[in-house]
């Protein structure tokens, strides 16, 4: 009997110091974990990785330049490379980019965009939109207190969501909510803004802004990019559970509560399920 109960408790452990070789990637692929050509680490929930007074770019492809606040040079512009007070980020021509504030938010370029970063405070920060058209991503679980500006007016997000600002020529701005809630401010008034309709904001002779509710502009291939990008962001929290029930430092092995069987945690080339029913972890290659 003794015998046995010896032989049991050795395959046990085995079975708890196996498991996370199963969250392991196939010889010649990322892991699930590991960024991707162009991209920098997704990061962890809740982890403010850039820490105070610094923002990071994570994604770019394209021709995408940064301009130093304090010494006015031009440079060419890298993966997880930092962004300071007062920087300005610039794409050419089809290009994109996305600037990480930290896992939460995050503000993504279309081509030919520029913006610049006057406030990096813990939690509060600013984003003036000078041209071109970019989208503003709040993943929930976000407290930060966020502006984005433009020339006519400045939006102010009130909820999680997608937020989508176009600045156009003689200093007229289109504000959509793809997800989420808004506040249109300007030193006139406040207007909120939801989704379903455009508002355009621009300002008069006079330099009153003029507010006008137009059809809501419809999703493009800038759309469609951020939407991916949300969505496998939001997949990482999924991941992260997943493996942080795996290790063995976390005790027992059980049937994780919060990933429910059959429910698909998807990442850029591979596929991570949870097998329904049990607590067994399979693999899949690109899909």
């Amino acid at each position: 009997m003794k015998r046995l109960n010896q032989l049991q408790m050795s395959a046990f452990l085995i079975m708890a110091l196996s498991a996370p070789a199963l969250l392991a990637a196939p010889e010649g692929q990322p892991a699930p974990d590991q960024p991707g050509p162009g991209q920098a680490s997704i990061g962890q929930p809740g982890a403010e990785e850039n820490g105070p007074g610094v923002a990071r770019i994570s994604l770019m492809n394209g021709d995408v330049s940064v301009r130093r606040g304090d010494s006015g040079d031009w440079i060419a512009a890298v993966i997880n490379g930092p962004l300071m007070a007062d920087d300005r980020v610039l794409t050419g021509p089809g290009a994109r980019a996305e600037v990480a504030l930290n896992y939460y938010n995050r503000v993504r370029l279309a081509g030919d965009a520029e913006v610049r970063f006057p406030e990096l405070d813990w939690h509060k920060y600013e984003i003036q939109v000078a041209s071109g058209t970019v989208m503003f991503s709040a993943l929930p679980g976000s407290n930060d207190q966020i502006e984005l500006a433009t020339p006519a007016a400045a939006l102010r997000p009130l909820a999680a969501g997608a937020y989508r600002i176009t600045v156009l020529g003689g200093g007229a701005v289109e504000f959509t909510v793809r997800r989420g809630e808004a506040d249109i401010y300007t030193p006139r008034g406040t207007r909120k803004l939801t989704p379903g309709r455009t508002m355009r904001v621009h300002l008069a002779e006079d330099g009153v802004p003029e507010f006008q509710m137009i059809a809501e502009i419809a999703p493009d291939a800038f759309d469609e990019f951020n939407a991916r990008r949300d969505g496998d962001l939001s997949q990482v929290k999924s991941y992260q559970h997943m493996r942080s029930w795996t290790r063995p430092e976390n005790g027992l092995i059980s049937r994780p509560t919060a990933i429910a069987g059959g429910r698909m945690c998807r990442r850029i080339g591979r596929r991570i399920r949870m097998a329904a029913g049990s607590g067994r972890i399979t693999t899949a290659g690109p899909g």
